[in-house]
């Protein structure tokens, strides 16, 4: 069996998880946040962070 990881939507629907890895994101005022275990969800068209795992992580 696969091991397959999936994120649930809002509308019950699931969507695959292609890959988990690291982003580095750079800010105009020269801030920089880098994020682990982001997940890349293909299918999802927009950017989602969460506020509450933001806040969990200490950024």
């Amino acid at each position: 069996a696969t091991n397959r990881r999936t994120v649930s939507m809002g509308n019950s629907s699931t969507s695959e998880v292609l890959k988990i890895g690291s982003v580095v994101l750079k800010f105009s005022s020269g801030r920089i946040l880098s994020l682990k275990r982001v997940h890349h969800v293909p299918t999802v068209k927009r950017n989602i962070i969460s506020g509450s795992v933001i806040v969990r992580e200490g950024y």
